[in-house]
């Protein structure tokens, strides 16, 4: 898939295979194996990120997190969508 294209709520987005993960305190740490690149996961990043142990629907992303947070719905998918494509573009997760 195209990296710059968007990433849509009937997406299913995944994990690759291609990072190493690292937990400290309330925080990951990522890093692709084939882009060298780094990120560091908090809050809700971090919950977005648990929630990707199997892969799963952005929709359903976006469900579980107005359950969550006390965020409008607009708002919450349009963060979502740009922190997933955040995540695609260094190698962190696929979306099909």
């Amino acid at each position: 898939m195209n990296e710059t294209a968007a990433i849509l709520l009937d997406q299913t987005v995944s994990k690759s295979d291609s990072f190493v993960e690292s937990g400290i305190d309330d925080e990951a740490v990522l890093m692709s194996l084939h882009e060298g690149s780094f990120s560091s996961l908090t809050q809700t990043g971090l919950r977005i990120w648990s929630m990707m142990e199997d892969p799963i629907l952005v929709s359903d992303i976006c469900a579980r997190l107005l359950e969550e947070f006390d965020v409008e719905k607009s708002e919450c998918e349009a963060q979502t969508i740009g922190f997933l494509q955040s995540l695609r573009n260094k190698g962190f997760i696929e979306v099909s």
